[in-house]
């Protein structure tokens, strides 16, 4: 018989908590890799113009998830020069976020959090629906989706 009851909730939510500061942490201090412009600038356009042509070989979830945060800002676009879609996502995008973030990395931040907290949030999804069984599967998203 087990003399210790271990709290599970409040486990896992402080363990959810320490994965987001984590997530913070790391991403604040990575500089943008070679083809993180492409992406953001793609999902920026996909945003403002409906245009999936730009970067289309990776799915677009993930980009408009990360460029959530970009909605509300006013930012300078490079004007599409109509080149092959790689080199043109890859050109623009890393002129995009030069002249819109700079050094500082502002904006890379926050699409890299808005990332983090999407993974997050759809391992926490997954775990539940794991732990929940078939059956329950379908009662939480209900009441999920009803406490929304």
């Amino acid at each position: 018989m087990n003399r210790f009851k271990i709290p599970v909730w409040p486990l896992a939510g402080g363990l959810i908590i320490l994965q987001m500061i984590l997530i913070a942490i790391i991403v604040h201090g990575e500089s943008l890799t070679f083809d993180e412009g492409d992406h953001i600038f793609a999902g920026y356009m996909m945003w403002h113009t409906g245009d999936y042509g730009l970067n289309p070989e990776h799915p677009p979830l993930v980009k408009l998830v990360a460029t959530l945060p970009l909605l509300q800002e006013q930012l300078w676009v490079p004007p599409l020069q109509h080149r092959m879609f790689k080199g043109e996502a890859y050109r623009d995008g890393r002129d995009f976020m030069e002249r819109n973030d700079g050094p500082s990395h502002r904006l890379l931040f926050r699409m890299r959090l808005a990332a983090g907290v999407f993974a997050v949030g759809l391992s926490v999804i997954h775990i539940h629906l794991t732990i929940s069984g078939a059956d329950g599967q379908c009662l939480s998203l209900l009441r999920w989706s009803i406490h929304r």
